[in-house]
Order: C-alpha cells, then sequence, then structure tokens
C-alpha cells in the first residue's frame, strides 16, 4: 500500500467527500448491480478492511518506535485509512438511522 500513497489518499479523500454528502451515503453501502467489473463487497466493507489493517500498524509501529518518532508515509496513510473509516461509519450510522 505504501508504494502507492497518493493514490491511496487520494481515495480516502475521495470517499470521505462522499460520506460528507447526506444523499451520497447509498454510495457507501449499495452497489449497483450493473457495475463492471463486478464488486462484491460495498466500501464501507473494504475500508472497514483496511481499518483493521491500519490498526495493527499503528499498534506495532507504536511499540516499536517509541524511542524514534518520526512520522513516515505509512503511518500517514494508516491514520489516513482510520479517519476516513471513522467518517464513514459516522455517515451511515446517520443514514441507517433515518431509515
Amino acid at each position: 500500500m505504501a508504494k502507492e500513497a497518493n493514490v491511496y489518499h487520494s481515495y480516502c479523500a475521495l470517499t470521505r467527500a462522499i460520506a460528507g454528502q447526506e444523499k451520497l451515503a447509498p454510495c457507501l453501502v449499495e452497489i449497483d448491480k450493473n457495475y463492471k467489473p463486478t464488486q462484491v463487497d460495498p466500501v464501507y466493507k473494504l475500508l472497514g478492511k483496511l481499518n483493521e489493517l491500519a490498526t495493527i500498524f499503528l499498534n506495532c509501529l507504536t511499540e516499536t518506535l517509541n524511542v524514534e518518532k518520526q512520522e513516515d508515509e505509512s503511518e500517514k496513510l494508516a491514520k489516513d485509512v482510520k479517519e476516513t473509516y471513522e467518517i464513514v461509519m459516522d455517515t451511515l450510522d446517520d443514514y441507517f438511522s433515518s431509515q
């Protein structure tokens, strides 16, 4: 992931922008049947998997790098994923509670 960090940061920014628009919240949950290539998992589930990996990464990083505290690109990306996940989940909580 770190090799394509700029792309992932852009994906996170786009996902946060979608989550910021109440009318677009369904885009994070449902995938149109006509979507090609076929994608089984909705955005929020994929982001949830990335969030789990980011949590593990940051926990390992905290334990191993307490001596040297210099934030690298991988750490920035992990934090970006976690922030995006929180925003998306808050949006979906609001979306599902209004249904």
